[in-house]
């Protein structure tokens, strides 16, 4: 969203920095009730719960244009900013709720080289893709749209799956119980 941000939003290098700058300031300030609330219900629970207010986030910023970016992109950001003070401990703490002591570290491994080999994929896909809009004039089915804005809203439908999935499957797992 860099690029989106300077070339098509038109943010100055200033207002992004104020913008990163308030991102560390909601996102610091709603990770201690995120990591209490986990405590108390379960990380299975905030993660899900994060990754549903990621979802509206990326939503709203489906509608980011350079006539409403300051807005919509800025809102899309600070909500951002919330899912992601829960998002980060919550996939790590996962691993500690459902994985034995002395598997954990082979499982964090597998799931950051599998994150990283994804992320790769993806955004080789994403690249093609987003170039493929751009040369046709920003255009998909005779309506402007710029492929953050798709990409965005693919985003929202992908973290509503994964809310259902964390919800229907891994909520019903065993957590394990050391000794």
């Amino acid at each position: 969203f860099g690029a989106f941000q300077r070339n098509t939003l038109g943010f100055s290098m200033t207002f992004i920095a104020v913008l990163t700058f308030l991102y560390s300031i909601v996102r610091s300030f709603f990770s201690v009730p995120f990591g209490k609330y986990a405590d108390k219900h379960s990380w299975e629970k905030m993660l899900r719960i994060c990754v549903i207010i990621a979802s509206v986030g990326f939503f709203i910023n489906g509608f980011s244009t350079p006539e409403t970016g300051k807005v919509t992109y800025t809102i899309y950001f600070m909500i951002y900013a919330i899912s992601m003070a829960g998002i980060n401990s919550g996939i790590l703490n996962l691993t500690f709720d459902y994985v034995k002591e002395e598997n954990r570290s082979v499982a964090i491994g597998w799931k950051s080289a599998i994150g990283g080999v994804a992320g790769f994929l993806t955004s080789c896909v994403e690249s093609v893709f987003i170039e493929k809009i751009e040369n046709n004039g920003n255009m998909l089915f005779g309506m402007k749209i710029y492929p953050q804005q798709l990409l965005s809203f693919i985003s929202a439908a992908i973290l509503v799956i994964l809310a259902i999935y964390l919800y229907k499957v891994v909520r019903n797992q065993k957590i394990v119980i050391e000794k």
